[in-house]
């Protein structure tokens, strides 16, 4: 099922957007460490790894990749034990990408056969195991997705020219980023509920902007500008939770 859906124009009242300092992303970087931690540190394995010095929890690193596969990616984890990402068969870390899901628990990866890809990433999952991600059409065009409760849904943001779901949180909001027809970059944020897409962009990164992060509360996190200079946002809801 495809949800295109017309957006609303994004408000400038709609989102608090602050800046990211130096100080406050080594905070948020202390506090997933020690996330990590928490959700990894109990577990063993041969291929296991002790926290580097410096770290402010005890605990393991594990090593965890797709068997007899060269290049992998978590790039999201919940609180139920279960990781998201993907992996490449090629040593020089070319695709196609093979999204998948890693129950921690059973120590066993859960393939996820996307309909119509030729390549795809699993980018988030929330606490009810609900995951999103993107993946790439036979044409090379990126399509959003999120699978919930045994449903998949595609998310293609209305008018663009490729979208990619980043991340979900426990209220049914996806994230992402999508390409305008003239090739810039913008946040969205979609709702499960309504099939809503809402534009997202800093202020000071229109046309740039990447939303990565969203929390139970709706704040989210991205970033905007032109590699290599970028800056990192947190967008509040004025009407937050």
């Amino acid at each position: 099922m495809i949800h295109e859906d017309p957006p609303e124009r994004a408000r400038d009242e709609a989102f608090s957007m602050r800046l990211i300092r130096l100080g406050q992303i080594i905070s948020i970087l202390a506090t997933t460490v020690a996330a990590f931690a928490t959700i990894f540190g109990s577990v063993r394995g041969r291929n296991e790894k002790k926290f580097l010095s410096g770290m402010t929890r005890q605990g393991n690193f594990l090593k965890l990749d797709y068997p007899g596969t060269p290049f992998n990616q978590l790039l999201g984890q919940n609180d139920s034990g279960q990781a998201v990402g993907y992996y490449r068969t090629k040593a020089d870390g070319t695709g196609p990408d093979h999204a998948y899901i890693y129950d921690e628990n059973g120590s066993v990866f859960e393939l996820l056969k996307i309909p119509g890809s030729t390549s795809a990433q699993a980018t988030g999952i929330n606490n009810s195991g609900n995951s999103c991600g993107f993946f790439v059409d036979s044409k090379g065009v990126n399509h959003g997705w999120v699978l919930t409760g045994g449903n998949f849904d595609i998310l293609n943001v209305p008018g663009s020219t490729g979208t990619q779901a980043l991340s979900l949180n426990n209220k049914g909001q996806v994230v992402g980023s999508y390409t305008d027809s003239a090739g810039n970059s913008h946040g969205f944020a979609y709702e499960e509920r309504t099939k809503a897409f809402q534009p997202v962009d800093d202020p000071d990164g229109v046309s740039t902007t990447v939303v990565n992060g969203i929390n139970d509360h709706g704040d989210m996190v991205g970033f905007f500008g032109t590699a290599p200079i970028n800056s990192g946002f947190v967008a509040t809801p004025r009407n937050r939770e």
